[in-house]
């Protein structure tokens, strides 16, 4: 029932702050989560490291609102944590175009500091789009071009990659395969296992509002989420 050191949940969120639309977790709730985590030991590693097992946890964020900055960075930071950002190359600096709801998005100089203050980015496609219903050129642009910016633009190496709206088959697999992407994730629930994981469809843990101590206990401590 319990986690061992071989399964890392990777917490999945989208917005961090006080706003009542339902992709937002408040800032209180996010700071009692992570002082849970910190509580019982917990180490994050990153989604370059997952297979290294210097944690036993990571934090990922889709899209990469300002917020991300604003809010949760501060709380990452108070308890020693790391997390990812996937970002949306065609939409920094403004907002979420996808959704019915508006949310400002991280632009360069923000998404700067996020690196600075010891962060990392992935990509989440060029523009956000449904890949499973666009041209191959096109699907090969959102993957390599994406990759291509992030890299020049911040001077990291971008390895990881997030299917928008968690949309993907086998052929958005190959095609992220092929553009030098070491891993992708997905919005399916599990835990990750460097031995049993699909590399290209990593499973994660999604967190919203208003989830209870004990909910969270067994999404993050528990093999809850692989059942």
């Amino acid at each position: 029932m319990f986690i061992n050191n071989e399964h890392i949940p990777i917490l999945f969120y989208h917005n961090v702050g006080n706003e009542k639309y339902k992709s937002f977790i408040t800032n209180k709730e996010f700071d009692n989560q992570m002082k849970f985590l910190k509580d019982r030991g917990c180490k994050t590693s990153s989604c370059d490291n997952l297979d290294s097992q210097s944690g036993n946890i990571s934090i990922t964020f889709d899209d990469g609102y300002e917020d991300n900055l604003i809010n949760a960075l501060p709380i990452l930071k108070k308890y020693g944590f790391t997390a990812t950002c996937f970002i949306v190359p065609n939409s920094i600096g403004k907002t979420n175009e996808w959704d019915i709801n508006q949310h400002k998005l991280m632009n360069k100089s923000q998404i700067k500091e996020w690196i600075y203050e010891g962060m990392s980015i992935g990509s989440h496609s060029l523009s956000h789009s449904d890949l499973t219903i666009i041209s191959n050129d096109d699907l090969k642009n959102e993957i390599e071009s994406s990759k291509k910016y992030l890299e020049d633009c911040f001077q990291v190496t971008v390895d990881n990659f997030c299917y928008p709206f968690g949309k993907y088959n086998q052929n958005i697999i190959n095609t992220v395969e092929k553009n030098g992407y070491k891993k992708a994730f997905t919005t399916n629930r599990g835990l990750y296992h460097a031995n049993k994981s699909k590399p290209y469809e990593v499973q994660r843990v999604p967190l919203s509002k208003n989830i209870s101590k004990f909910k969270f206990w067994l999404k993050t401590r528990t093999i809850y989420e692989n059942l």
